[in-house]
């Protein structure tokens, strides 16, 4: 169902379905950070662990829908890591939708069905349907937290997850395997569009550039960066996300040195932002508020 990528010796990608997702693998035991789409985690875990080797640990990179819908499929069995104020938003979504999600995981099965998606797909969907009905929302919530930093081991391969502070959200964490150079930057970095910035989640954009930052520090040359959402990259496609930030608060700047209102700056093309995909609509009204302090 989903792309899988080696992007290293045991280290894999997998796109489509929600956020990408980074898959480590050494010494028979196996890391798998974030989840997917609702409907989706016991497809991740089923093609993960069709690699070879049985998943032992799983990561939450943050607390949004794209990133932890398959969490149930994750967090029953195995050590599911996340910061402090991931694990709470995470739980807090999860009660705020209980009421819809058998509905929903309905209405996916009826569409994979109508679509020709494959069998085994449709049967982890209503797998994952059965325990929610049964565990709904408490599995879906992370059950082992870190404040800034932690290490682990993945076999003999070390993976180091890092949360700076609020940048997209108030709950980032990115993941390093300095031994093969590889990046997980989580939604720290969009490739070629335009980031969510979430306000109800505690985004800051100086903090994601801060994020941003202590991850170029972790790079060279060769440093292999898989993004939250977009191509998989290298250095340079976190100096310009770092630089993307500086270009929206220049002409906001601008603009309300002008004496521009939220709405004009709203409607703005800003041309040094004309090569990324989307609306900077929204983005642009954040950082409105965070230079005019709204």
């Amino acid at each position: 169902y989903f792309t899988w990528s080696e992007v290293a010796p045991g280290v894999r990608a997998a796109i489509g379905g929600g956020g990408n997702v980074l898959l480590v693998a050494d010494g028979g035991e196996a890391l798998v950070s974030d989840a997917k789409n609702l409907g989706l985690g016991h497809t991740l875990r089923r093609e993960a662990e069709a690699f070879g080797t049985p998943v032992t640990v799983a990561v939450n990179t943050h607390h949004h829908g794209d990133h932890t819908g398959g969490n149930i499929a994750f967090a029953r069995d195995l050590p599911l890591i996340s910061t402090p104020n991931a694990q709470r938003r995470i739980r807090a979504q999860a009660e705020g939708v209980a009421g819809q999600t058998s509905d929903r995981l309905a209405t996916m099965i009826d569409q994979f069905s109508q679509n020709g998606t494959a069998v085994a797909v449709i049967d982890d969907v209503r797998r994952e349907a059965a325990q929610i009905e049964a565990a709904y929302p408490e599995a879906m919530a992370p059950n082992d937290t870190f404040q800034v930093d932690r290490e682990l081991l993945v076999g003999r391969r070390t993976v180091r997850l890092h949360h700076v502070g609020a940048g997209h959200t108030d709950n980032d964490l990115f993941l390093h395997l300095p031994e093969v150079n590889v990046i997980h930057t989580g939604d720290l970095l969009f490739v070629g569009r335009h980031g969510f910035m979430d306000q109800n989640g505690g985004v800051d954009s100086e903090g994601w550039q801060r994020s941003v930052q202590a991850m170029i520090d972790l790079c060279d040359s060769n440093t292999v960066v898989v993004s939250g959402h977009g191509e998989i990259v290298d250095r340079a496609g976190l100096q310009r996300q770092y630089e993307y930030f500086n270009q929206l608060r220049a002409a906001v700047e601008a603009a309300v040195a002008e004496g521009r209102t939220k709405e004009e700056v709203q409607a703005l093309t800003p041309e040094s932002l004309s090569d990324i995909a989307g609306n900077a609509s929204r983005n642009l009204g954040v950082v409105f508020d965070e230079v005019t302090g709204a």
